[in-house]
């Protein structure tokens, strides 16, 4: 997400440092700005509001600027819907109705569908599939290995690494998904390696700021993560992860009931 790509100031240079602020304090003026005006906001240029756009992934300015609307009108509309304090027993179905909705547009966003795509045929070719996650994502796992075998795709899942395992492992034959929240989860971490010394495919759900997980994989798909002083940021995750996976699985049983 947008709002996540500016807070990483290690990115930026002090210039882009000053864009990413303005932008950070400024969020409704941004809307409406024009590149000029936003470069003459912070005493910069258009070329350099330009260079800072693309350095976010875009191909320019209007590319930004449409993405940005779509997530800050998103990340409103939630706000005014879900007032968590007055949350009563009536009240809880269109709570939890809202907030489905909420993270499912904001995950949508962070689809690549490039991404999904080649991730989904590397999943079609690989023989067998390797699950890795901890805690919850571990149970959002087994359902995604039970629903894999209802399509006759072998597959395992794990919460820990498993060397010997691992060392048995044919690249050819086997792809890896590994999940993790904060994207550094020490424990992922460690599978990724060493599944990155036997050269297997592998796919990280994760979020879309820290690098550390995703830098260690051939493919990252992203999954939407709140602000850490959210009372239902583990709800959302949730909501996101088995999301994904399902987008995954039905991209599957696709192809699957096309073959038989």
């Amino acid at each position: 997400m947008i709002k996540e790509q500016l807070q990483m100031k290690n990115k930026f240079t002090y210039q882009e440092s000053a864009i990413a602020d303005y932008i950070l304090t400024n969020p409704v003026c941004i809307l409406d700005m024009t590149a000029k005006e936003l470069a003459d906001s912070t005493f910069s240029s258009s070329s350099t509001i330009v260079r800072f756009c693309k350095k976010l992934g875009f191909t320019g300015y209007p590319a930004f600027q449409r993405q940005y609307a779509r997530e800050y009108g998103t990340k409103e509309q939630f706000n005014e819907k879900i007032l968590l304090s007055n949350v009563t027993l009536e009240k809880a179905p269109g709570v939890l109705d809202n907030l489905y909705q909420y993270v499912i547009k904001e995950t949508q966003l962070l689809l690549d569908n490039d991404t999904l795509r080649k991730v989904t045929n590397m999943l079609l070719s690989a023989k067998k599939i390797d699950l890795y996650g901890s805690d919850f994502n571990y149970f959002a796992l087994q359902t995604m290995g039970l629903n894999l075998s209802n399509i006759q795709k072998p597959v395992q899942t794990f919460n820990c690494v498993n060397n010997f395992y691992i060392s048995t492992l044919n690249p050819a034959d086997t792809v890896s998904i590994i999940v993790s929240h904060s994207g550094k989860n020490p424990a992922m971490m460690r599978i990724a390696c060493e599944l990155r010394k036997r050269y297997i495919p592998t796919i990280a759900l994760t979020n879309s700021v820290e690098d550390s997980l995703k830098n260690l994989c051939d493919y990252a798909l992203y999954v939407f993560t709140s602000d850490e002083h959210s009372r239902i940021g583990s709800l959302q995750w949730t909501i996101s992860v088995n999301y994904v996976l399902q987008i995954l699985y039905v991209c599957l049983l696709e192809h699957y009931k096309k073959e038989s």
